[in-house]
Parts: structure tokens; sequence; C-alpha cells
């Protein structure tokens, strides 16, 4: 399995077209690779909690001595569309396929270095953070407190009362998308014609103002940093709306002048002022698509599918751990170089940044 991933196979059936390749196998040490057939039989048997610990302790190697330096924890979801019998397989949010059955990968992503800590997969219908939640905390309650991140990082899936009381109750920071809501909005507004508001440059053309936001939900207020930029174009009037501007849903406030900017709002209990600081931490986040999709469509996540759900998640990790190994490989640094297109990244109110995210 380890060579397929490898290699480039994106099926588990694929793995079979290996089978005659002997130079390969002796510099594995085996005999000859196994057919596809034999592997399925073999994990359907094997003690799934030992593979597990096996795997969980391969891949701390790859990542364990970057847990002693300063780093973000991104969290996030992608789902896997399935097209046969699979166990597990629910219909729940699929912005691909709607209405097709799939599972959910829950994700921990060790940003700077692009490593994934781990992975979860869960039923389709199970893709709200509050599912992940039980194994994102036991993974960090293991570990020593000087292991743990600066702060966790997510879009709007993670905004909610579970996901933020549990960070604090711990005293982690995060650094959240809160879903735009009508409160939300009006809070927008309001910070945009106050003109006695504070507004600090928050890089590539946006500007931050710090205010204090109840949402329903939320059991106390909580710090929010609005972000707003002005527009280059006049966005084109949208119908029924009584001549509201219009560009992305929902990133629009129409100032008495008649200029029009896009927002963005970010929620967050770390202890840093500087909106511009803000602002690019959440516009790194961008890079961990860039993981998601070479995992899918790269390194064949999506497609090494079996009838039983601990096969598949067994498959996931193990595709977890090779992409680790070569990421490392290849990058010799780990791939410590960030950036990301804060636009994909931080406007998109209705939640996610690409197709794979998954909101609430």
């Amino acid at each position: 399995m380890v060579y397929a991933t490898l290699t480039g196979q994106r099926r588990s059936s694929h793995i079979t077209a290996l089978c005659g390749d002997s130079v390969m196998a002796g510099l594995f040490g085996v005999d000859s690779f196994r057919r596809e057939d034999s592997i399925r039989r073999v994990l359907e048997d094997a003690d799934e909690d030992a593979i597990t610990a096996w795997i969980a302790q391969q891949m701390d190697r790859t990542f364990a001595p970057m847990l002693e330096q300063e780093w973000v924890l991104d969290l996030d979801a992608t789902i896997k569309t399935l097209y046969g019998r699979q166990e597990e397989a629910r219909v729940g949010y699929n912005p691909t396929k709607p209405g097709r059955p799939s599972h959910v990968y829950q994700v921990m992503v060790l940003a700077a270095g692009k490593l994934v800590l781990n992975v979860d997969t869960q039923a389709g219908n199970k893709s709200a953070s509050q599912y992940a939640q039980p194994t994102r905390w036991g993974w960090l309650d293991a570990r020593d407190r000087k292991l743990w991140p600066t702060f966790l990082r997510g879009d709007i899936a993670h905004a909610n009362e579970k996901m933020m009381a549990g960070a604090e109750e711990r005293q982690l920071p995060y650094l959240f998308q809160p879903r735009q809501t009508q409160n939300v909005a009006r809070t927008i507004a309001r910070l945009a014609k106050n003109k006695k508001a504070e507004w600090q440059a928050a890089g590539q053309g946006w500007e931050g103002s710090e205010t204090e936001l109840p949402l329903r939900g939320w059991r106390r207020q909580r710090r929010v940093v609005v972000l707003l930029r002005k527009l280059a174009e006049t966005p084109v009037k949208a119908a029924g709306r009584g001549g509201a501007q219009a560009c992305l849903p929902g990133t629009v406030v129409e100032q008495a002048n008649g200029v029009c900017h896009e927002y963005a709002v970010l929620v967050t209990s770390w202890e840093q002022s500087d909106s511009r600081v803000l602002a690019q931490a959440y516009r790194d986040r961008a890079d961990a698509e860039n993981m998601f999709d070479a995992l899918n469509n790269q390194w064949g996540r999506t497609g090494c599918t079996t009838k039983h759900r601990k096969r598949s998640q067994l498959m996931a990790r193990l595709v977890a751990l090779n992409y680790n190994g070569g990421d490392l490989y290849a990058n010799g640094d780990g791939g410590t170089a960030q950036g990301g297109d804060y636009d994909s990244a931080v406007t998109d109110g209705r939640g996610g940044t690409a197709d794979h995210s998954c909101p609430n």
C-alpha cells in the first residue's frame, strides 16, 4: 500500500498492477507485492487499534521536532464522495455532488510545515466540527503543554460555541471566521458608518477595526476584528434588494457616499492587537487548501475507498503518512514557505475557501 501511493496509484484496485514489479519488491525486502484483494482481506482481519498506533507513531516522527517551535494548528474537513455501498456512507454536506453519500475527512494540519498531524474518516452526515472535537482535544491533551500550537485556525465550521469554549477552557488561543449572520452584518455596517472607529492598516488594501460581539448560540461576547477593503470597481446593483450594491454574497457595505467595500470578520482570543498580523495569520490559511488539493488529486486519498470504513480510515492515514514523508523529502525544510490568496481565504462569507471546505 505504501508503494502504491508513492507511485501515484489513485485507486485500491490499481495495487494489482504492481504485482509484477520484482525490482521494487526486492528493495522493500519482500518476495513480491500482494494483490489488491489480498490486502483487503488482511486489513479486514487486522487489529485496527494496533495499526492506528503504529501509523500515529510513524507520523509523530515526521513532525515531532517542529512542535517544539511556535506553530499553528489548522482545522478543516474534506468531503469524499462515494458511489458504492460503503459502510457509513451518508448523505450530508456535499458541495460537488449534492445528495450523494459521502465520507468526511476531519483533518489536523501543522500549517508552516505543511504536514498532516491526524485524519479521521467519519460518516458523511458528520461534517460539523463537533464530531471531530473529541479526537482533536484528545490529540492535544495527550501532549505536553509546551508542544501545543500558538493558536487554532479554521473557517466558519469551527466558529461555534462548543469549539471556542473548549479552546478557552484550555487557554488555547483561536482565530476563526464566524458565519456572517444578520448580527454580524449590522456590526459591520455600524463600524463602517462610525467616523470615530479606529481603523488600522491590515495589508493588501484592507483595514481592520476591533469590537466585541454577542451572537446567538454564544454564551458571552467575544472579540471580533472587522476587515474592510474598498472595491476597485462599483458592483452591479442586485435585483430585488432596493438598489443595494452586491458583489460576493454578504461581502459588501454601501456607505453614504456610495463607495462600496467588501468585508470579512474574524473572531479571536489571540492576544494580538495588530490587525495586520491577525489578517495575515488568517490569510496564511489558504496554504492549507493546497495541501488538501494535493492529498485528494495527487496522492489519491479520495480514491482509496473500500467497503468497510475501518479499511478506508487506515488507507487515509497511510496516505497522510506517505504525504508527510514525501513533503519532507521534496522540500527538505518541511515546506515552511507560507503565503496564499487572501481573497479566497478570508472574504467568502458563505464559508470555506474551496469546494472541499466544509461549513456548518
